[in-house]
């Protein structure tokens, strides 16, 4: 990958990051929210704090896959599976600049997966 297409992905890696952070901030209001005594509003401020919260963890696992990316970019390493050392691909890295595993990596994770919860 040549140093301009680094420094773009580098960008964008701290642009998403940026934003996750400032919407984790807004979600996490929701949390402060007073609590409705009227049974049908409380049970509607319960139902968007689960949801709010499932984004929150969401986010929390894409700002971390954002930090690994940042640290393969700093050690040279950015673009490569992280298990099989194979190219991810530009199209991959433009969808999901934060992707750790190649596109192949994946499909055979997957495999695996359904091969095994069949097995059991």
């Amino acid at each position: 990958m040549s140093p301009a297409q680094i420094a773009f992905f580098k960008r964008r890696l701290k642009d998403k990051a940026d934003d996750l952070s400032e919407r984790m901030r807004r979600n996490q209001v929701i949390f402060f929210v007073e609590r409705q005594p009227d049974q049908a509003d409380a049970a509607a401020t319960e139902e968007l704090r689960s949801l709010t919260l499932n984004i929150i963890e969401r986010d929390k696992k894409v700002l971390a896959n954002i930090a690994r990316a940042l640290e393969m970019i700093e050690s040279g390493n950015y673009g490569y599976c992280h298990e099989t050392g194979e190219p991810i691909g530009l199209e991959r890295l433009l969808a999901l600049p934060e992707s750790l595993y190649s596109v192949e990596f994946m499909r055979m994770k997957e495999v695996r997966s359904k091969h095994l919860r069949q097995v059991v």
